[in-house]
C-alpha cells in the first residue's frame, strides 16, 4: 500500500504550549491549534466551523519552536497523522475512584512548524483563519480500508458513511517501537462520496482522499473496576458477566457501576475521494482512471518584481518568478549544500493578480497550486545572422488557487538565509501520473545517474484555461534507490504517485536558423531529411540556415518518494521475467550443444 500522509495546519494557539524537560533535556511537547474548515465543505456545510488538533512531537528542533509559541499566535505546521495506545485516566461518578482505561490517542507529529505572526486577540485570530480557511485544514492521504463501510445519519438527519482504514508510516516516530508502522483513522462521507463509498468500497480496498480533519467530543462508558484487554476491548466471562479487576486485599477494584465520560475523536471528512485499487465498480467521478490532482506548495523569495499586463483597467495576467529552496531531503549524491530554484507563476484570476501585483523584490511569499504546462512560441536569436527565430516550446508553470505575502527582508541574502531555515517547506509538489515514455538510464556532467521518463497528468476541468481540459507532459527525474526501481518496474503506461519538488534549470538546444516547425513543435524536414525552411512574402528564405546553439529553461519534477499505483512490474512479475530469461539461456545453451 502507498505512504502517503500529509497533513498541512494553519491555525491559532489559544492555549499555552505545554513542553516538558528533564534537566536541560526537552522530552516531548503538546499544544492545541484552533483551525477552522475550507469553504469546500461536506453535505454543503457552508459555515465557518473550528476544529481543535492535538500537535504532539518529541522533535527538540519541534520543541524549541513550540516553547517560543504563545497565546493569539498564528502558526504553520507541516506533519503526519499519528496515533499511540495510552491509558486513558477518568473518575467514577459513584465512588470517585480512578480508573485508567485503554484508548488512542490521535495526534499530528510535526516534521515543520513556525510561529507566522501574533495577533492581538481572539477576534483577530478568527478573522485571520477565516481568510485562510482554504489553508488552514488539509490532509492527503493514501488509506487501505480495515472495516466495512457502514451508513449511519448525524443529529441533522444528514446520511453519511463511516469506515475505518489503514495509514502506512513513511516517517519513524522515534518514541514509537520500530513495529508500529500502521496508523487507524476513520473516515466520515457525506452526499455523493457517502452513496459511491457505501456501494463500491469494502475491506481492502485502496484509497486516495483529500480532506480536512474534524474533531468532535464524544460520550464513553465504562464500568468502573472492569478488566480491559490489551487492544482495549472489556473482558467479560463466558456467561457475559464483566471481569473485574482485584485489589490488593483481593476485592473488586471498582464499584461495578456504569458511569460516563468525555473523549474526543478525530476523523478525516474527504473533499474528494479517488478508488486506486479494490473497489466495486466505477470511481465517484465516473471514471477509473487517476485522480486530476497536482498540488504544489512554493514558499519563496520574490527577487525579480513581478510582471502585470492590464488592458486597461482589467487585469489580463500575471506573472512572477519566485526563488524557492530544496529541503533537507536531498536526491543522489546527497549534498549537503542548499540548492535553490525559481518556478515561474502565472495566472489570470483578477484577485490573485491585485495581490501579486502588491510583491516586490526580496518580499517572501507563499503559494498554494497545480502544476501547469501551455505550448508557447520561445524567441532566440541566431549567433550567425542575428535573425530572429520562434522556437515552440512548452512552458511549465505554477497557475496559483490561493497566494500571499508573508513578510519582507532587507536584502537578497536575508531571503536565502529565510530559506535555508525553511527548505524543508519551501518547494513541494504532490500529483498524480501515467507514464507516457519509457525510463531510460542517463547520467549528469560530473557522473551521476539518473533515470528519466515523462509523464501525462491529466488536468482538473474546473481549473482549465481554456475550458476544456487538457492533460500536463512533465518530465521526471529520479536518483539514488529511486532511480533503480523506476528503470525496473516502471514502462509506457505505469501509473505512479510522486511526492517531490520542481527543478528548474538551464539546458542548451540546438536550431535551425529559418526553420519550419509542425503544431506539436518539431522541426518540419523533406524527404531528403533537408530541414524545410520559412519563406517570407517575397519568396525569399527566412534566416540563414546555419545551425545556433541557444539556452532554454527546463522545469521538471524530482521525487523524493515514488509511489507505484498501477500497471508496473511487481516483484513477482520481475521474478517470472528473470525465470524466462533464464530458461531462454538453458534452451540456448542446449542447442549449441554446452549442456
Amino acid at each position: 500500500m502507498a505512504r502517503i500522509n500529509r497533513v498541512f495546519l494553519r491555525g491559532a494557539v489559544l492555549k499555552p504550549p505545554q513542553v516538558a524537560k528533564s534537566g536541560d533535556q526537552f522530552i516531548y511537547a503538546r499544544v492545541y491549534v484552533t483551525v477552522v474548515r475550507s469553504g469546500r465543505g461536506a453535505a454543503n456545510r457552508d459555515g465557518l466551523v473550528c476544529d481543535v488538533p492535538l500537535i504532539m512531537t518529541r522533535d527538540t528542533a519541534c520543541i524549541r519552536e513550540i516553547e517560543t509559541w504563545g497565546v493569539n499566535d498564528i502558526v504553520s505546521i507541516k506533519g503526519v497523522f499519528a496515533s499511540r495506545r495510552i491509558k486513558k485516566s477518568s473518575f467514577c461518578k459513584s465512588c470517585g475512584i480512578k480508573i485508567q482505561i485503554p484508548g488512542v490517542i490521535m495526534y499530528i507529529n510535526p516534521i515543520f512548524c513556525e510561529k507566522i505572526c501574533h495577533l492581538e486577540s481572539e477576534s483577530e485570530c478568527m478573522q485571520y483563519l477565516e481568510d485562510h480557511r482554504d489553508v488552514s485544514n488539509l490532509m492527503i492521504t493514501f488509506g487501505t480500508l480495515c472495516r466495512e463501510p457502514s451508513k449511519h445519519k448525524d443529529k441533522t438527519g444528514s446520511a453519511y458513511a463511516q469506515y475505518q482504514v489503514a495509514l502506512n508510516r513513511i516517517f519513524r516516530i522515534k518514541s514509537d517501537p520500530p513495529e508500529l508502522r500502521t496508523d487507524y483513522l476513520w473516515i466520515k462521507s457525506y452526499g455523493k462520496n457517502a452513496a459511491m463509498d457505501l456501494q463500491n468500497l469494502h475491506v481492502g480496498s485502496e484509497i486516495f482522499t483529500d480532506c480536512f480533519l474534524q474533531v468532535r467530543k464524544i460520550r464513553r462508558r465504562a464500568l468502573c473496576g472492569q478488566e480491559y484487554e490489551e487492544n482495549g476491548k472489556p473482558l467479560f466471562y463466558p456467561d457475559g458477566t464483566p471481569v473485574m479487576k482485584a485489589g490488593g486485599d483481593g476485592d473488586p477494584a471498582g464499584c461495578g457501576k456504569m458511569t460516563e465520560w468525555n473523549d474526543h475523536a478525530i476523523e478525516m471528512v474527504p473533499y474528494g475521494i479517488e478508488y486506486i485499487s479494490g473497489y466495486s465498480c466505477s470511481s465517484p467521478d465516473g471514471t477509473n482512471g487517476l485522480p486530476q490532482m497536482s498540488f504544489a506548495y512554493m514558499l519563496g523569495a520574490v527577487i525579480k518584481p513581478p510582471q502585470i499586463v492590464k488592458n486597461g483597467c482589467h487585469y489580463i495576467y500575471a506573472m512572477v518568478y519566485i526563488t524557492v529552496a530544496r529541503g533537507v531531503r536531498e536526491v543522489g549524491d546527497r549534498r549537503r549544500y542548499m540548492k535553490c530554484d525559481d518556478p515561474v507563476i502565472i495566472t489570470r484570476d483578477p484577485e490573485l493578480i491585485r495581490e501579486i501585483e502588491t510583491w516586490e523584490e526580496c518580499d517572501i511569499v507563499e503559494v498554494y497550486g497545480e502544476l501547469r504546462s501551455r505550448l508557447i512560441k520561445k524567441t532566440t536569436y541566431c549567433s550567425y545572422c542575428n535573425t530572429r527565430n520562434q522556437i515552440p516550446g512548452a512552458l511549465v508553470y505554477i497557475n496559483p488557487l490561493s497566494c500571499e505575502k508573508r513578510c519582507h527582508q532587507d536584502s537578497v541574502s536575508d531571503c536565502i538565509q529565510y530559506l535555508a531555515k525553511h527548505r524543508e517547506v519551501s518547494n513541494q509538489l504532490l500529483t498524480f501520473g501515467t507514464l507516457c515514455r519509457d525510463p531510460s538510464k542517463r547520467r549528469t556532467l560530473d557522473g551521476l545517474v539518473y533515470t528519466q521518463y515523462q509523464a501525462v497528468l491529466e488536468r482538473n476541468p474546473a481549473g482549465s484555461v481554456p475550458p476544456e481540459p487538457r492533460p500536463e507532459f512533465p518530465w521526471i527525474r529520479s536518483y539514488g534507490s529511486n532511480a533503480a526501481d523506476d528503470l525496473r518496474r516502471l514502462h509506457i503506461g505505469s501509473e505512479v504517485f510522486i511526492d517531490g519538488f520542481l527543478q528548474a534549470r538551464s539546458i542548451n538546444r540546438h536550431a535551425v536558423c529559418g526553420q519550419e516547425f509542425d503544431e506539436k513543435g518539431n522541426p518540419v524536414f523533406d524527404g531528403n531529411g533537408m530541414p524545410v525552411m520559412q519563406i517570407d512574402e517575397d519568396g525569399d528564405f527566412i534566416g540563414c540556415g546555419e545551425r545556433y546553439d541557444w539556452k532554454d529553461r527546463m522545469v521538471e519534477i524530482v521525487p523524493y518518494e515514488t509511489e507505484y499505483i498501477d500497471n508496473y512490474f511487481s516483484d513477482e512479475i520481475l521474478g517470472e521475467m528473470v525465470k524466462k530469461k533464464l530458461d531462454e539461456v538453458t534452451e540456448s545453451e542446449k542447442d549449441d550443444g554446452i549442456l
